[in-house]
């Protein structure tokens, strides 16, 4: 610790003699003249001089401090536990099993729907086991008469087509029936009672919670509708709105604390699960989601819609050396304490600072744990340091974090000045969708997930698939049939049993069936049908409601739209999926400007998400018409965005460069300020002193600003701090 200029000692002594006053700091009394000194940086203070300024000291401990950010938050339904339940086909409520508040399981039966489509699908199954039936038994009779010589072997084909065909037409019913939520065991009860079906049941989708069900019995509902809105409430989002400066401060897996008024006493702790790949335009906010388990379900704590707060650890101290921030003055660009040596002896100690939290203060120099500081009545103590010139140790430059530059020749391009907002390349993002009505199974993706080309992002259901599926099985069946039966007629022509009519018939009746099929395979791979769902159809029969949504680029998701069982018609986003690497920077012109930006101009663009860091690129596009309400030219700077730290959403200040650069003297941008609206810099003197000038600018770019008065070559000036030493000089007295 450097100790304070000899000259002094001449006033310490006027001042112990009683003949010169100390005076009160800003405002706090003033330490009596009489038993109290000064030498180098101790201060010795009587028991009087001390009650007289209410000198209290406070002890310096160890510990763990934390940097955090603050924002509100607010919690959400997890969509991954958050379904709805609706009627597969349109009828009339005849039951109703679960209410708002209702715990269900999975599969739970929540309504019973009677459903006139459903009596059609029923009367057509047991009219297929009817005749199924009937054929059987003229099978038997037909058989009996060919082995006898009384009946033609073409009039046994015939029969045995039919009761294959019939089969066919038996297995489609019960399939459709199936696909329509009855169970097995009541498809069973129709055949052997003889009587259709008349209600379907609709089921959980999810376990959890009713929260929501507006219906009653007799009320027609359609199958888009959703009747029941159920959730898993055991664990829920808590989603915090980081605001864009400090978007880039906050990574996945950082520590999290939330509090609601709700909940006064409680805290609820976690990490950052994800984050959204893209600042909201309109709030300016980068969405962070954490996942929290309900402490108290059912009871809910955490209740979806609850607004709260949430402190995110961006940095940690632990086992660090904490002071009350109490003790800490900030004073000529040095921030220091009064260490308490022994009763009423104080000396004055520089500190490095550290995090702040609160009242405390992390101190990485100038303490340790066990030492005691002035908490009340440091400012009178500070007020016998007087200091003429404004000179920084090492410490207190460490603190500030003082950096200078030399003032030189540099080269200053000729640059175009703008805004722009960061954007996804058009036909780099994706939005996941289906061409035919259909209920969400499963989305297998949330906000922030990164996909590969090629992923499944969401399963849906649809009986309208299944039912061409049926088709195609059936279709399937009945060409096989056909052209079995073609075979055995060729051979009974051959034997001159079968007239040439009835061969052309066979061969005519297989045709049909190869274009039937061909036309439902058609219609299937146009709805988006997967190509091995429909071979596997064709291959083994296997039918399925169930189709793939895959995404063909690759990037990161940045949209859910759906939870599973919802009702999604053709063409309704499900989730988006979007490449952000390269982005485009998109920036308006000004008019008078337009004339010197060129095509692939090279560019400069800060956000202030990463402080003075500056991005390149250069103008991808220009649009060819001026935007009318603003009279600028949209142009689109690329971004290439190789590491991702670019968000969509995304403000930056835009440097378009035009012209070839100029040497002149200048300093970089950020040693610049303003005082009143004159610029200026803080320029260190060779003895280690600072001192604010005025300036007088000329040329400049986002880089750099010529000095056209104010500076001479070779002079250092602050580049970082400068607002913090402007401050410092003037608490220099």
């Amino acid at each position: 610790m450097s100790r304070r200029p000899a000259p002094r000692a001449v006033f310490f002594a006027l001042l112990t003699s009683g003949l010169v006053p100390v005076l009160a700091h800003e405002g706090h009394k003033a330490i009596p003249t009489r038993g109290s000194s000064v030498e180098g940086d101790t201060v010795r203070l009587s028991a009087d001089a001390r009650a007289a300024v209410g000198l209290q000291v406070a002890d310096v401990d160890s510990g763990t401090l934390e940097s955090v950010v603050r924002v509100n938050a607010d919690v959400a339904l997890h969509p991954d536990r958050h379904a709805f339940a609706s009627a597969r086909l349109d009828g009339r409520i005849v039951a109703i099993a679960a209410r708002p508040g209702t715990v269900v399981a999975a599969g739970d039966e929540l309504a019973r729907v009677e459903s006139l489509d459903l009596d059609v699908l029923g009367i057509e199954l047991i009219q297929s086991r009817t005749q199924l039936d009937y054929v059987l038994k003229d099978r038997e009779r037909i058989v009996a008469l060919v082995d006898k010589g009384l009946a033609a072997a073409k009039e046994q084909l015939d029969v045995e087509t039919e009761w294959h065909s019939l089969e066919i037409g038996l297995d489609a019913a019960r399939r459709r029936l199936l696909a329509v939520g009855l169970a097995s065991e009541e498809i069973d009860a129709a055949i052997a009672e003889g009587k259709s079906p008349r209600t379907l049941p609709v089921r959980a989708p999810i376990g959890g919670v009713v929260i929501h069900a507006d219906l009653e019995v007799g009320r027609f509902v359609e199958s888009s509708d959703h009747l029941f809105e159920l959730a898993d409430l055991s664990r829920v989002w808590i989603v915090g709105e980081v605001p864009e400066d400090k978007s880039a401060q906050v990574r996945v897996g950082a520590e999290v604390r939330a509090s609601f008024a709700a909940w006064p006493d409680r805290r609820f702790t976690g990490s950052v699960e994800r984050r959204a790949p893209e600042i909201d335009r309109k709030t300016s906010t980068l969405r962070v989601y954490t996942v929290f388990d309900n402490p108290d379900f059912p009871d809910l704590a955490l209740k979806p819609g609850l607004g709260g707060d949430l402190e995110i650890v961006v940095a940690r101290a632990q086992d660090a050396t904490v002071a009350p921030l109490a003790a800490v003055m900030i004073e000529g660009g040095a921030a220091f304490a009064f260490l308490e040596v022994s009763e009423g002896v104080y000396q004055k100690k520089e500190l490095v600072l550290g995090i702040r939290t609160g009242d405390l203060v992390e101190v990485k120099d100038g303490l340790y744990p066990g030492d005691r500081v002035v908490t009340d009545g440091r400012h009178q103590l500070a007020g016998l340091f007087t200091l003429g010139v404004l000179r920084l140790s090492a410490t207190a430059r460490r603190n500030l974090g003082i950096q200078t530059a030399e003032a030189n020749l540099q080269p200053v391009d000729g640059v175009v000045q703008t805004f722009g907002t960061a954007r996804v390349q058009t036909g780099r993002e994706f939005a996941a969708s289906t061409r035919i009505q259909g209920k969400v199974l499963r989305v297998l993706v949330n906000v922030g997930d990164r996909v590969k080309a090629g992923d499944v992002l969401a399963e849906v259901e649809s009986l309208e698939l299944e039912g061409l599926e049926i088709d195609l099985r059936r279709e399937r069946l009945r060409l096989d049939l056909a052209q079995a039966a073609r075979g055995r007629v060729e051979g009974l022509a051959a034997q001159g049993i079968a007239a040439p009519r009835e061969l052309l018939q066979a061969e005519r009746e297989a045709w049909e069936r190869m274009i039937e099929l061909a036309g439902l395979r058609r219609r299937l791979e146009a709805l988006g049908a997967a190509p091995e769902a429909i071979a596997r159809v064709l291959e083994s029969g296997e039918t399925s409601p169930v189709f793939e949504i895959r995404t063909p680029i690759a990037g990161l998701v940045r949209a859910r739209e759906t939870v599973p069982g919802q009702v999604v018609g053709a063409g309704t986003t499900i989730t988006e999926v979007a490449a952000l690497a390269p982005l485009w920077i998109e920036a308006a012109v000004p008019q008078e400007a337009i004339g010197r930006v060129q095509a692939a101009a090279p560019a400069r663009f800060r956000s202030a998400a990463f402080g003075e860091r500056s991005f390149e690129g250069r103008i991808a596009a220009t649009l060819p018409v001026l935007d009318e309400a603003t009279r600028t030219l949209p142009v689109q700077v690329e971004a290439g965005n190789e590491d991702g730290l670019l968000l969509p959403g995304m403000r930056f200040e835009v440097a378009i460069i035009v012209s070839a650069a100029t040497e002149v003297l200048a300093v970089p941008r950020a040693a610049v300020g303003s005082d009143g609206g004159r610029p200026y810099a803080v320029v260190e003197n060779p003895d280690g002193t600072f001192r604010q000038v005025a300036l007088e600018l000329g040329l400049g770019d986002d880089r750099y600003v010529e000095v056209v008065q104010g500076l001479d070559p070779g002079d250092r000036v602050a580049v970082q701090g400068v607002e913090a030493l402007r401050s410092a000089l003037a608490s220099v007295r």
